[in-house]
């Protein structure tokens, strides 16, 4: 099939010759996000029709971990890098993340339904809010911003 033929890789500034490749340009990879501690690379890869959300080692070596079951999209950190909020199927996630552990992949949640929100979107640094653009209707336009979410973590 078509689609993009990019490949996904670190570069260090200073460094140019520090070029770490990812993601080969088959897995047609985008939106890498780096984790808060610098350790490891939240990105999208589409290898098995639909672009899924994976977790790698910053330095390109290691296990590659898919963390999401059902496709994905825009990934974002959660500041302690414990969580990783990736949008999917019209609602926001919520998966587990424990680096050094054999699966370092913990429950996927959904938090909520999108319904008429975009799919961009921020998590405030307490992780206790989301802030997201909602299309532009005719009459107006508005910024949600999704409080005590953190609350349903815990369920």
């Amino acid at each position: 099939g078509g689609g993009c033929r990019s490949r996904l890789a670190v570069l260090t500034l200073g460094s140019p010759d520090s070029i770490v490749v990812i993601e080969d340009a088959d897995t047609q990879a985008r939106y890498g996000e780096f984790s808060p501690d610098g350790r490891y690379l939240a990105y999208l890869a589409r290898e098995v029709g639909r672009h899924e959300l994976y977790v790698r080692p910053l330095d390109g070596t290691g296990t590659r971990w898919r963390v999401s079951p059902t496709g994905a999209g825009r990934p974002r950190w959660s500041r302690d890098a414990r969580t990783i909020f990736y949008v999917a199927n019209d609602s926001m996630y919520a998966a587990e993340w424990s680096p050094g552990t054999a699966q370092p992949v913990g429950a996927v949640r959904a938090l909520f339904r999108l319904g008429t929100l975009g799919t961009a979107f921020d998590v405030l640094a307490s992780d206790s809010a989301f802030v997201m653009v909602a299309p532009n209707d005719a009459e107006r336009s508005r910024i949600v911003v999704v409080a005590n979410f953190v609350r349903q973590l815990s369920r």
